[in-house]
């Protein structure tokens, strides 16, 4: 249901997390958990309407099918957009702040509205499919272990230098229009200060019931770090996700990390402010990350027996 929206990156974690809660007395779903990996953002920036985009419609679409609630997630998303969108919303993506200065005729929104709203469609009934597909088979087992746990990591974002600084902003102008000035103005000071790095306290958040446990941070983690915490824990039902309780910063892995462009450095020029810092975290830390979150993970299997 996604697609890797960074520069010759095949990553993309397809798989579908389900947790479904059952009524002890039929077996049937009380409640739907469903863990998906893409932005929800088919729904691009020249949507000026209020929208829950195709985790609304999905959810409409599997309580009409199941008749129980249903819950979603977003995976680690940062680098992923939905496979079904709009024919600009890759331009979108990086340019729209131009695009909503130069506005949208009627023309604009007749045109791409149809093609947004059949995209919300198609990736709702993508998602129906497959969940109709497994529910089925699906066995459903007491519990035997319950866990929620909260930890923090301190990570470090090194500040550029002026001259570091000056090409990033060039390049987010030229290739983005957007305007880094506020940010350089802030690079400078710190600069000036004698600050070389800024700290952020990351919490990673678990919440491991049985085999499975769905593990959260509040940055835009990219979808390989997701794959790699699964792997390294040797477990598909591990799932890192994020966007969990905030929002704070995108998270690249090393190897993007060298690529730049928007999620690793462009972005950082408009949502500094809210971040806390003016890069993202350091390349090394994803996989700090991961070897984090795997370890806690380990040891909350072990506490519990």
């Amino acid at each position: 249901m996604g697609l890797n929206r960074r520069t010759d990156s095949a990553d993309f974690d397809n798989r579908l997390g389900i947790l479904s809660v059952t009524t002890p007395e039929n077996g049937s779903p009380r409640v739907l958990l469903l863990r998906v990996t893409a932005h929800a953002n088919i729904l691009s920036s020249d949507n000026y309407l209020i929208s829950a985009d195709y985790f609304g419609i999905t959810r409409e679409r599997l309580e009409a099918r199941f008749g129980c609630k249903i819950m979603m997630m977003q995976g680690a998303s940062g680098d992923v957009r939905p496979r079904f969108h709009q024919e600009n919303t890759e331009y979108l993506e990086i340019h729209s702040f131009e695009a909503a200065e130069k506005g949208f005729s009627e023309e604009y929104q007749k045109r791409y509205r149809v093609q947004s709203k059949n995209a919300l469609e198609q990736t709702a009934d993508s998602i129906c499919q497959a969940v109709s597909a497994i529910l089925p088979a699906m066995t459903a087992k007491p519990v035997t272990h319950l866990t929620m746990k909260s930890v923090f990591s301190h990570f470090t974002a090194d500040v550029p230098s002026l001259t570091q600084a000056e090409r990033i902003a060039g390049e987010a102008l030229k290739e983005a229009g957007i305007d880094g000035t506020d940010w350089l103005r802030e690079v400078k000071r710190l600069n000036g200060e004698g600050v070389s790095q800024q700290f952020s306290e990351v919490e990673i958040q678990y919440f491991s019931l049985n085999d499975g446990c769905l593990c959260g941070i509040a940055n835009e983690a990219m979808c390989r770090i997701s794959i790699d915490a699964m792997e390294a824990a040797g477990t598909p039902l591990l799932f890192l996700n994020g966007y969990t309780n905030g929002c704070n910063s995108y998270l690249p892995t090393a190897g993007e990390y060298e690529k730049g462009g928007y999620e690793v450095l462009w972005s950082n020029l408009v949502y500094f402010p809210y971040h806390g810092r003016v890069m993202p975290f350091n390349r090394d830390t994803a996989g700090q990350l991961v070897e984090k979150v795997v370890q806690n993970w380990r040891k909350l299997r072990a506490d519990c027996g």
